[in-house]
């Protein structure tokens, strides 16, 4: 599933600034836009954050621009042909630091441990607590400071919670998000999130899955 970019409908809170104007600024010496974070395709409704304010999950607008050596999370969500899709990505542009490119691979085992243990008849919970078992066995348990993820359908936030405390058990058909993340107040935040349904197999991700750390070139 790949959502796709619908320039005259493109709605971004982007820190205060257009995402389309930042990403045009910060390369126009060099002729070209920056290729986006793996697969996402802009669409709906957009969340875009540069630097220390990609570290608060729920977003929050302010005048930063985007500059050399800054993170950058992207959440996009749309309903196309009546059912949602919900997909962040984080990248870094120009030259990561080892740590936030330890972070990143660290949030990537983290969501690939979640889907690994989803199937038929495992608690959400269950689901939630393999995530959460590899950042805090990285030392960042303290700064996964929300849930794993969310039913995905009709709604773009819907049962069933992927949540310690949530006892419904998985079924065939049900999709729902993995998104774990880490949050360094004051400095980066890093989550990614894919789209998951639960099949008679186990768990299949909707989203093409990043593979790897892929920075914007400055």
């Amino acid at each position: 599933m790949e959502a796709r970019l619908r320039r005259p409908a493109l709605r971004v809170r982007a820190d205060g600034q257009d995402a389309r104007r930042d990403r045009s600024d910060a390369t126009r010496h060099r002729g070209r836009a920056p290729p986006l974070p793996p697969r996402v395709r802009f669409g709906g409704e957009n969340v875009v954050q540069f630097g220390p304010s990609s570290a608060l999950p729920h977003g929050a607008s302010t005048a930063r621009s985007l500059t050399r050596n800054q993170a950058v999370l992207i959440d996009a969500w749309d309903k196309p042909e009546g059912y949602y899709y919900d997909i962040t990505r984080s990248t870094w542009f120009g030259e990561p630091s080892e740590e936030y490119r330890r972070v990143w691979n660290v949030v990537l085992e983290a969501q690939g441990a979640a889907i690994d243990r989803a199937a038929p008849g495992v608690p959400c919970s269950e689901v939630d607590a393999a995530a959460r078992r590899v950042i805090e066995k990285a030392g960042y348990g303290e700064y996964f400071t929300h849930r794993l993820g969310h039913g995905l359908g009709i709604d773009v936030h819907e049962p069933p919670y992927m949540v310690g405390h949530e006892k419904t058990l998985l079924e065939p058909g049900m999709t729902f998000t993995s998104e774990p993340g880490i949050y360094l107040p004051g400095r980066f935040g890093v989550r990614i999130e894919d789209d998951i349904v639960c099949t008679e197999r186990g768990a299949e991700s909707l989203s093409p899955r990043v593979e790897r750390l892929e920075p914007i070139a400055a």
